[in-house]
């Protein structure tokens, strides 16, 4: 029993994993730093498609604490590049809108989450998962 638990803690951790990679390595094909703040936006969009797309998936077998466990370096992330937009930026209600860029990826995570919750996974519901 206890082997079975140490292959499902590793099942787990390998594919939080193999998402990071994907999640960082599929933008670095398309894109290349430093960003124009017009490509910012569509690197953003692109990333948070990605990450609806596998959150989604990761939300589906492994649950939302599977889902925070994969998001959460980019959460963490995003909340300091979104604190450092705010700061640095001038005084204007408007120089302060670009940081609401940053922040969707809490809104993202949520939807995949809730989408991921729906959505059936027949490992799950008939308690084939590791």
């Amino acid at each position: 029993m206890i082997q079975m638990t140490i292959v499902s803690v590793l099942t787990r951790v390998l594919t939080v994993l193999v998402c990071w990679l994907l999640l960082m390595g599929l933008p670095l094909i398309f894109f290349h730093p430093p960003l124009e703040p017009g490509d910012l936006k569509v690197f953003l969009g692109f990333f948070y498609a990605l990450l609806l797309f596998l959150g989604t998936v990761l939300a589906r077998t492994w649950g939302g604490k599977g889902l925070l466990f994969m998001a959460s370096p980019f959460l963490v992330l995003f909340t300091g590049l979104a604190v450092r937009v705010t700061l640095v930026e001038g005084p204007g209600v408007l120089d302060k809108l670009p940081a609401l860029n940053f922040l969707a990826i809490y809104g993202v995570t949520f939807l995949a989450w809730r989408l991921g919750a729906r959505w059936y996974s027949p490992a799950r519901e008939e308690g084939k998962l590791l």
